[in-house]
């Protein structure tokens, strides 16, 4: 679930681990970023943090109809594990967690990503490229107002979203001037 989430939002890793199912309102549609999985001090322990990374991290995402009825899916796997454990089941409200309710480690989620790229044979990519894959969708493939992938994605300042993303925008150079020379045909 948390790798579907990163690629159909845009959510950054610690986002998706420090998830809630407080923060998602699935009659609207609108998952709220309102706290992280991140490192809490020097020694690299990790720890759900009530903040988000800046403050335009702290949004709202917009979701499709399918999500939902995924997250809704996942939901009867997690209630259905915490049944199971009974007062064993560590509920901290978490959308992707351990089947004990814990958080999951960064470094797990990041090693079942690589053995599931491996699985269905797809290239070798990061976790953080499923972010990457999504903004790049949305800008050249959907031609999505960058404003709107900015605010998306969480970014401070709309130069991260387009210095990041600028490769995309040479292609859709051209198909702009394909559709002018539609246009005036």
């Amino acid at each position: 679930m948390g790798y579907e989430l990163q690629i159909q939002t845009g959510m950054r890793m610690g986002e998706v681990l420090g998830l809630r199912w407080s923060d998602i309102d699935l009659d609207t549609k609108i998952i709220t970023i309102r706290q992280t999985l991140a490192k809490i001090d020097e020694s690299g322990k990790y720890g759900l943090v009530t903040e988000t990374k800046t403050h335009s991290s702290f949004r709202q995402i917009y979701l499709q109809v399918s999500l939902c009825q995924n997250l809704m899916n996942h939901r009867k796997v997690i209630e259905n594990e915490r049944k199971i454990l009974n007062s064993k089941y560590m509920n901290n409200d978490l959308v992707v967690c351990t089947s004990s309710g814990n958080w999951v480690y960064p470094n797990n989620y990041r090693k079942g990503f690589k053995v599931t790229c491996e699985y269905l044979v797809l290239p070798k990519i990061r976790v953080h490229d499923l972010r990457h894959t999504h903004a790049t969708f949305l800008i050249g493939g959907l031609q999505v107002n960058p404003k709107i992938v900015q605010e998306r994605l969480g970014h401070a300042n709309i130069k991260t979203t387009l210095g990041t993303y600028s490769h995309v925008l040479p292609s859709m150079q051209i198909e702009v001037a394909e559709k002018i020379d539609q246009a005036f045909k």
